[in-house]
């Protein structure tokens, strides 16, 4: 297979693999518990490259189950700009059925499709236009 037809292949690849946590994460809104929770601090993590030094934020969340035990944890979709402050109160999803907690917003629900369906398909045009511009 040629590189550019593996460009094409990772790339629907990825965008499928996308869709599919999409699909997951969609759908906790009606099968998850929501409960109220407050931000505790911003963690900052600094990813530094050759060339380049970023620093990325997420929130550490603390919230109380039904059952009385208290949860902190970290939410899973890092941004560019820090999105809440110390002392924010917000919204999670917790399904214990699939064993994930994420916070009840735009970006925790949206921001994986669109990374990784986006990447994945700039990389399938990739793909396409070196297969046909050697052609």
């Amino acid at each position: 297979m040629s590189g550019s037809a593996w460009l094409i292949a990772i790339g629907f690849a990825i965008a499928a693999g996308g869709w599919l946590l999409h699909r997951d994460r969609a759908a906790m809104p009606e099968t998850a518990l929501r409960l109220p929770a407050e931000v505790l601090q911003v963690e900052q993590r600094t990813i530094a490259s050759a060339d380049t030094t970023e620093t990325l934020f997420a929130p550490r969340v603390h919230f109380r189950r039904p059952d009385g035990r208290e949860v902190v944890f970290v939410a899973d979709t890092w941004t560019h700009v820090p999105q809440h402050r110390p002392g924010d109160q917000v919204h999670v999803l917790v399904d214990d059925h699939a064993g994930r907690i994420i916070l009840d917003s735009a970006s925790s629900a949206w921001g994986p499709l669109a990374l990784f369906v986006g990447t994945g398909l700039l990389l399938a045009a990739i793909g396409v236009v070196r297969l046909f511009t050697r052609s």
